[in-house]
């Protein structure tokens, strides 16, 4: 059985998640992938490399120049004019943008 590889929840959401949304969102829906990523915060006390300082909230709130308070998932939303599903696939593209300034990697 081939076992999926990932190092940190970045990996883990470009490598997993992407490809197959609806397997762990059950709706492929940006407000379920915000309650998804919450629900992991809590899991491992936000000890992973996507939070903190210099994590994907930093740099997003750095990239559309929003104040901390600003919620990611509420903005892209909004941005979508309402579709779900449009939020989700700019959230994929942001994060595969931060991804790749923060490693160099493709």
């Amino acid at each position: 059985m081939n076992q999926l590889k990932y190092n940190n929840l970045t990996e883990f959401l470009l490598n997993v998640m992407k490809p197959r949304p609806g397997m762990f969102l059950r709706e492929r829906k940006i407000s379920n992938l915000a309650f998804f990523i919450t629900g992991y915060m809590i899991a491992v006390e936000g000890e992973d490399d996507y939070f903190g300082e210099d994590g994907f909230n930093d740099w997003f709130y750095k990239k559309y120049k929003l104040h901390p308070g600003n919620v990611w998932d509420i903005y892209l939303l909004e941005k979508a004019k309402g579709d779900e599903k449009k939020a989700l696939d700019s959230y994929f593209r942001c994060l595969k943008k931060y991804y790749q300034e923060k490693t160099g990697k493709q």
